[in-house]
């Protein structure tokens, strides 16, 4: 039985926001950690340990992840569009908040004098700056919105918000290919074949298609999300999405196996959540995970606010 717009929207945003908070339990911890900090799993924001990285928020908080997409959501309430440049305000309003999660390419980004006169040149600057060597995984929170909300011109709308911040090639192929698995999931009730994942990867970089054969393995400690030197990637974010897509049955289940890898775990179980809060919705979330969200106040205003809004959307783009 398929489920209505509303219970797959309401499942994406709720399920990123409980991946995020509970994630960040086991942001950039190994395994082993994870285990002596956790030995009977993670499954309460109250669990969370008071380290000096955690205790910057209070458990059940959010962080940078869906603090974005919040903002983001509000600009496309506002204009009845995903726009580049209100996704570039979106981002400049939150980095002149100071937030403490902001990350160096990000931070320079953003805060380049001229970022909002042209943030796609500006961001490309950056980069080049940097070394064109910078792959990493904010933006694909933004790719989720676009899935959300695009059908036509998916593909480039995906690739423009992406390079607001991230011009690399690698992001914009696993940005599309997370957008193009949100929309099948919004509107066709259908999980993204892997061979259509792997041509959409392929059309913008073949880099990204390793990631996507990894998820083959039913074992997610090979994707080894917690290896310092790669856990920032954002083909990793991508591939642990798509493995708990492909291998979990329930959101309880895609977010204890995506936190406990470890690594970049915030954004990870946010991105997981995402797609499979939209699988199997909102009614499927752990009640408990819902209720103590500490911001699920705001959530509520965001999701009613924003939801007909994009059911009206998707109805006048279906003609």
């Amino acid at each position: 039985m398929s489920l209505d717009l509303k219970e797959k929207f309401y499942g994406c945003l709720f399920g990123g926001a409980i991946g995020d908070a509970l994630g960040l339990g086991t942001e950039f911890m190994m395994p082993n950690e994870i285990s002596r900090r956790y030995p009977d799993g993670l499954h309460d924001y109250s669990q969370i340990i008071r380290d000096a990285h955690r205790s910057q928020w209070d458990c059940g908080d959010y962080t940078n992840d869906t603090e974005i997409v919040v903002r983001m959501i509000g600009k496309i309430c506002d204009s009845g569009r995903i726009d580049v440049r209100d996704f570039a305000t979106a981002l400049h309003e939150w980095y002149l908040t100071n937030p403490v999660d902001i990350v160096p390419q990000v931070r320079w980004v953003v805060g380049q004098a001229d970022y909002l006169e042209d943030p796609i040149a500006v961001a490309n600057r950056v980069w080049l700056q940097m070394g064109r060597h910078n792959a990493s995984n904010e933006a694909l929170q933004r790719a989720i919105l676009c899935g959300l909300w695009e059908r036509e011109d998916l593909g480039q709308r995906v690739e423009e918000i992406c390079r607001i911040t991230h011009p690399d090639t690698r992001c914009i192929a696993a940005s599309t290919v997370i957008a193009h698995i949100a929309n099948a999931l919004l509107l066709e009730d259908r999980v993204l074949p892997r061979d259509e994942m792997l041509q959409i990867a392929d059309n913008i970089d073949r880099r990204v298609r390793p990631y996507i054969e990894m998820t083959d393995t039913t074992d997610i400690s090979d994707l080894e999300l917690a290896d310092p030197d790669t856990l920032w990637y954002v083909r990793k974010s991508m591939a642990s999405a798509i493995w708990a897509l492909r291998h979990t049955e329930s959101p309880a289940e895609a977010i204890e196996a995506v936190i406990m890898a470890g690594g970049d775990a915030d954004t990870n179980g946010a991105l997981a959540l995402n797609l499979v809060g939209m699988r199997d919705g909102y009614q499927a979330l752990p009640r408990h995970l819902v209720d103590g969200l500490l911001q699920k106040s705001v959530l509520d205003e965001t999701a009613a606010r924003f939801y007909p809004i994009l059911e009206r959307h998707i109805g006048n783009t279906a003609h």
